[in-house]
């Protein structure tokens, strides 16, 4: 029987092969070795800084987006049947890919912008028909950007949403702990009276104070899932209101060592989870990033659960 996973991050489960494929576009004598010594970050900002770096490097020199998309979606649905997973809702984050060609100038480029949404659109709609492995994605507004940038991704976003065929909903990820979540609460209620999912990552890092910020953040905007959630969820208005609302916490172990978030798997909140009977899942993340996959996340915690 297959898995299902609703915690990753197409552009962090790119394969080692792929990721060297386009390295070796700009630098051919780039090696595996050299690839493999870039994941040996010591805690999230290092981590942070080799996603964008990979995110230049997929788009800024990429005579055609829609063909890369469409290569990085077919290597994303190559991975979901090598590991037997038969539904994922992935993350994807176009407006990364956009800042990193067009920098401030990103607003003027909406025509530009509308095409890459219909690209990965284009591309999960056509693997879905070609592998039985099925596949929706989440269009993640990033927090790392001002207001007036995710309003913009959020109108253009709408301007295309009949379109769109495999989007499952939108979400917040991002590093900017600075950025207040509850400035995303009108464009997370107006996109679900349009019946997309939305999804929020909060409390994914210490300290504890800012985490169960975070999180009672994320409640308020009505987030029916919140992506990694471990350190704040361990105030009792919160968990209540997590078992009242049935609102999933995503749990990513591997991510969470590698960050250097916890420091072993004991710190996991699952005993707070079941005790109040909040349901939660358990990812991936980063795959590629933190050298893992899902039927290893699951072997890594099964004694917890």
């Amino acid at each position: 029987m297959g898995h299902q996973e609703l915690h990753v991050h197409l552009e962090g489960a790119l394969s080692l092969d792929f990721l060297l494929s386009v390295h070796q576009e700009n630098n051919p004598g780039f090696t595996h070795d050299d690839l493999i010594s870039l994941f040996d970050y010591q805690d999230f900002r290092g981590f942070i800084g080799v996603w964008i770096s990979h995110q230049k490097l997929l788009f800024q020199n990429s005579v055609s987006w829609e063909k890369r998309v469409h290569l990085m979606v077919q290597d994303f649905f190559e991975r979901l049947e090598r590991e037997h997973i038969e539904y994922t809702e992935a993350h994807i984050s176009p407006i990364d890919a956009m800042w990193c060609v067009f920098g401030p100038q990103v607003t003027k480029n909406q025509e530009r912008y509308q095409e890459l949404l219909l690209a990965w659109d284009s591309a999960f709609s056509y693997w879905n028909q070609k592998i039985p492995n099925k596949a929706r994605y989440i269009i993640d507004l990033v927090l790392n950007y001002p207001q007036e940038i995710m309003l913009w991704q959020w109108q253009n976003l709408k301007e295309v949403l009949p379109r769109l065929t495999s989007i499952a909903g939108i979400g917040i990820g991002g590093g900017n702990s600075q950025r207040q979540r509850i400035s995303f609460k009108d464009v997370f209620w107006e996109a679900r009276s349009l019946g997309l999912l939305t999804v929020c990552h909060a409390g994914e890092l210490p300290p504890k104070i800012e985490a169960l910020e975070e999180v009672s953040q994320a409640l308020e905007i009505g987030a029916q899932r919140i992506g990694h959630g471990i350190h704040g969820i361990s105030d009792p208005k919160i968990l209540e209101r997590l078992a009242a609302n049935q609102v999933i916490v995503e749990i990513s172990p591997s991510s969470n060592l590698f960050t250097k978030s916890i420091q072993s798997l004991e710190e996991l909140p699952f005993s707070l989870l079941k005790e109040w009977q909040i349901p939660f899942c358990i990812n991936s993340d980063d795959p590629t990033y933190f050298h893992t996959t899902l039927a290893r996340e699951i072997k890594l915690v099964e004694a917890f659960l």
